[in-house]
């Protein structure tokens, strides 16, 4: 990955496209999170379990913000700098590097579950 970031590019550039890769791959998970917080709105909670004060409105609204937070900084990391000369091709490479990244990883999670070394859910 790192000989495919900086193809076409400068030092700067191909670390930028790491950068950008790394803060894009860290970010997907918070997008789950974020979601499944809506989402638990409609059950019941535990006894023992803790639900954000103010209820379901101020727990939803509190979700939105932090989806729409996280998926603007992904969207954001996709931007190639101002000095970067071939934008398109950075773009193309945070992407596909990224999605390259993601699909290594549910390649990986997959055969593991395979194996029965992972027990899903």
């Amino acid at each position: 990955m790192i000989f495919l970031g900086q193809a076409g590019t400068s030092v700067q550039g191909a670390y930028d496209v790491m950068v950008s890769i790394s803060i894009i791959g860290a970010f997907i998970p918070y997008l789950y999170l974020f979601e499944s917080m809506f989402k638990v709105q409609n059950t019941r909670a535990p006894a023992e379990g803790f639900r954000v004060p103010g209820g379901r409105a101020v727990a939803r609204l509190v979700a939105g913000v932090g989806f729409l937070t996280t998926l603007a900084t992904i969207v954001f990391s996709v931007i190639p700098s101002s000095d970067e000369p071939n934008k398109l091709l950075a773009i193309v490479k945070i992407v596909g590097l990224t999605a390259l990244l993601v699909g290594l990883g549910a390649c990986s999670f997959i055969s593991e579950t395979a194996a029965g070394n992972v027990v899903p859910g």
